[in-house]
């Protein structure tokens, strides 16, 4: 219990916000959305040497 007000200290600071996305198929009230990269590395943590 003593670490509750810690832990809410930080949930306090977290940012929030929205990605950027484009819905790429609808269907009734159905969206399938595309989400841009935040970054430019599309591969994340692997390398083209693991493929």
């Amino acid at each position: 219990m003593r670490l509750l007000p810690e832990r809410l200290g930080e949930l306090a600071s977290v940012e929030v916000g929205q990605t950027s996305s484009e819905v790429i198929y609808s269907e009734n009230k159905l969206d399938h959305l595309h989400y841009e990269p935040l970054t430019d590395d599309r591969l994340g943590h692997c390398s083209s040497s693991t493929r």
